[in-house]
């Protein structure tokens, strides 16, 4: 059993699978079958097997009905497999539970941030995300920097550094946005990361970007960049922010090749994110099923497919008839929006490349899973379309799983989406 927990560590989870399936066969006790059926619980739902993950967690219910890691876990089953309802009867119960440890109670306040933002209540529902990831150790990288932390409050002229710790390009190119918000309020913010790849592409936008923490003024303030919302105190009126990023005029150049024949139709396609990221398990589309889909789409049209996959799946999308690959070539992310501006439409998973061209302007499609990020749970605003986020502007539009694994519907909505598009704004 420790040789499969230590295997589910490290990320090799088929064999963390293999070693808890012989040992619950070699368990003499009903204390060690309960142990092995826990870990299980906890691998399928990682492996994206909700249903598994039950059969498992639902034994052991039977045993200690009143365990919150193990109704935790059955909550987290029955949300993974798109059954919302009996996953927030749980959250709710467990809320109202008086001896939870701090760490239960934390979990519970971060899964209910899904539903407070669905319900409307857009910053209680982005605290319980934002605020307990931190508290929970999962995103943030919680050293704090040597200055007085801002948590509120407007201090014209002051220094704000705002701090990225620990999360993805997505995160970096979501949250570089609050740096308007903060300079708006009379802030003077700086951008500051341990992880430096995206700075010259943030400065050439006009951002500042702080190289080392011991240039800063002692008295500055400073924050995490993902938490400024709530300190800002936004509504989901004033998140919207359309083309803050945009390509060098020296990178437009570079990509001015591809719009030699306007008479085509120009898409950028992505179906699988770094595959060392274990939460992408959630957001991957077999390449056969994704492609298959998008020639429906795009059937009878003059179209160039446009390959925007780098690392996990660039060579096998490369090797496909139709596919131009140009991956070699988008070595920054100011190519990439450079590239992406030429684009008519990106079809994507969740990946940083989603966020990019939601950014850019490009008619953008995004395929997300049911564990979705909290860009997909926004509220509903009056007048806005389906399929909408308040993040993004109306060229965005995201179509969400209903099963674990199972692309057919949101590809089927977003087929039905684009196809009616191109009927309004292209002609065959």
């Amino acid at each position: 059993n420790c040789v499969s927990k230590l295997y589910f560590d490290v990320g090799a989870t088929r064999k963390a699978e293999k070693y808890a399936l012989k040992v619950l066969d070699l368990c003499e006790s009903n204390e060690q079958r309960y142990n092995v059926r826990s870990n299980l619980g906890k691998l399928y739902n990682n492996l994206n097997e909700p249903l598994k993950s039950l059969f498992y967690t639902k034994q052991n219910l039977s045993i200690d009905p009143n365990n919150p890691d193990t109704r935790l876990e059955m909550l987290f089953s029955y949300f993974l497999n798109g059954e919302k309802d009996k996953a927030e009867k749980i959250l709710r119960d467990l809320q109202r539970m008086e001896d939870l440890s701090e760490r239960h109670r934390n979990i519970i306040n971060f899964n209910a941030g899904t539903y407070d933002m669905e319900a409307g209540h857009f910053l209680k529902g982005l605290a319980g995300f934002l605020l307990n990831v931190q508290k929970l150790d999962l995103w943030f990288n919680n050293a704090p920097l040597p200055f007085k932390q801002w948590t509120g409050g407007v201090y014209p002229g002051k220094t704000l550094i705002m701090h990225m710790a620990g999360s993805g390009y997505g995160d970096e190119l979501i949250s570089i946005r609050w740096m308007d918000t903060a300079r708006e309020l009379g802030f003077n913010p700086i951008y500051h990361n341990y992880r430096k790849e995206l700075y010259p592409f943030f400065r050439s936008n006009g951002y500042q970007c702080l190289d080392d923490l011991k240039d800063a003024s002692e008295d500055s303030f400073w924050c995490f960049i993902m938490q400024s919302p709530l300190w800002f105190q936004m509504t989901p009126e004033k998140v919207l922010r359309e083309n803050y990023l945009k390509a060098s005029n020296m990178a437009r150049q570079r990509w001015a090749w591809m719009r030699k024949d306007n008479n085509k139709l120009r898409v950028g396609l992505r179906n699988i994110g770094n595959l060392k990221n274990n939460k992408l398990l959630y957001r991957h589309i077999e390449l056969e099923e994704f492609m298959t889909s998008v020639h429906q789409t795009f059937e009878g049209y003059n179209v160039e497919y446009y390959s925007l996959q780098k690392g996990d799946g660039e060579a096998e999308m490369a090797a496909l008839p139709d596919i131009i690959s140009v991956s070699d070539q988008l070595t920054t992310f100011d190519d990439t929006f450079a590239m992406m501006e030429n684009l008519d439409y990106v079809v994507t998973t969740c990946t940083s490349v989603l966020h990019a061209a939601a950014i850019t302007g490009t008619k953008t499609i995004g395929l997300v899973p049911i564990a979705a990020y909290f860009t997909y749970l926004s509220p509903k605003t009056e007048g806005r379309p389906d399929n909408t986020s308040i993040w993004y502007g109306n060229n965005f539009r995201f179509f969400r799983q209903v099963k674990p694994k199972n692309w057919s519907l949101p590809l089927q909505q977003a087929q039905n989406y684009i196809r009616q598009d191109l009927k309004l704004t292209h002609e065959k």
